[in-house]
């Protein structure tokens, strides 16, 4: 019921993408699932508690599920209940004391010295010139 109407306040006044409105759907979707299997909580959202998110987090982790999208879905669930805090559908915000995860960031590629070598002994002055023309 509550989502429904946070979905339509996505769509109608905050003007979200289409995409952006399915992945927050979606993540909500994701997260009553949990409610109900892990919590049998199924209607009442004012039973959330930072707690149950932190466990929901965990889980995502140990599903295998990467730190950005966990992100993406811990920031659906602070504007969900943003929205529900601010139409006094809930007394408490569980999300104030969450934190997402750092996301993970990958080391730069480097070309390895044989293959500069090898790149600049095959291409010319002239021909990257003619190339940076076109």
């Amino acid at each position: 019921m509550y989502q429904q109407k946070f979905i339509n306040y996505l769509s109608s006044e905050r003007r979200l993408s289409q995409n952006t409105i399915i992945s927050y759907s979606n993540d909500l979707d994701q997260f009553h699932c949990f409610l109900n299997e892990h919590f049998n909580i199924t209607s009442q959202i004012s039973e959330v508690s930072f707690h149950i998110v932190r466990s929901w987090i965990a889980n995502l982790f140990e599903n295998g599920v990467q730190s950005r999208s966990i992100n993406r879905k811990i920031s659906t669930l602070k504007s969900f209940f943003k929205y529900l805090e601010r139409e006094e559908l809930i007394d408490a915000n569980p999300m104030l004391k969450v934190v997402g995860p750092k996301a993970s960031k990958n080391l730069p590629l480097f070309v390895k010295e044989n293959e500069i070598k090898l790149l600049l002994e095959e291409v010319t002055f002239d021909e990257w010139i003619y190339w940076q023309k076109r």
